[in-house]
């Protein structure tokens, strides 16, 4: 896989990246985390965990176009819920800036967070959640190699409408037979 994408540590000069996509209405109805406007202080809140490493059971990256030698966010990774007894954790992702949606980078950010999961932490399977209404990403995640897991009915409640959840997984095994020539160049 050719990377044109490269993750790194947050850094305080993302908090206005941080406080302003989730309030951006081309994405906001896919969010399953908040039905509340998100605040400056969330924002920061958010952050604050990012910079300190003050949870164990997740590890987030700024995704950022590797030709901009000023590394600006352009979209945010992560694994969360990580259970080292289980071996187990669940994605993250979203691609922020609109000019570099629909071109790849999630299938990129993708493919480096699960060669993180498994290679570094040691993960055997990596679950993704998502909002039944949210087409692009059940197409991203099927292409990259994700599998369905189940579905939880009516589980999500987004302006006053309840939705479906979409559960899939990828294993280790899987992921390592369909990228396994791949390395990160």
């Amino acid at each position: 896989m050719q990377l044109t994408i490269g993750l790194r540590a947050y850094q305080k000069e993302d908090l206005d990246a941080i406080y302003t996509w989730p309030n951006d209405p081309d994405l906001a109805p896919f969010f399953m985390f908040t039905t509340e406007p998100y605040t400056r202080d969330k924002a920061q809140q958010f952050l604050d965990l990012q910079l300190y490493n003050t949870d164990p059971t997740a590890v987030h990256f700024v995704i950022y176009d590797l030709q901009d030698l000023h590394q600006t966010y352009r979209g945010t990774v992560g694994l969360k819920n990580i259970d080292k007894t289980t071996g187990t954790a669940e994605i993250a992702i979203v691609i922020s800036d609109p000019a570099y949606r629909g071109k790849g980078l999630g299938q990129q950010a993708l493919f480096l967070i699960c060669q993180y999961g498994f290679s570094m932490l040691g993960l055997s399977k990596i679950n993704i959640n998502f909002i039944s209404h949210n087409v692009a990403a059940d197409k991203s995640y099927r292409r990259f190699g994700f599998q369905d897991d189940g579905v939880s009915k009516k589980k999500l409640l987004q302006n006053g409408v309840q939705y479906d959840e979409i559960h899939m997984s990828l294993t280790s095994h899987q992921f390592a037979n369909l990228y396994e020539n791949t390395h990160s160049t």
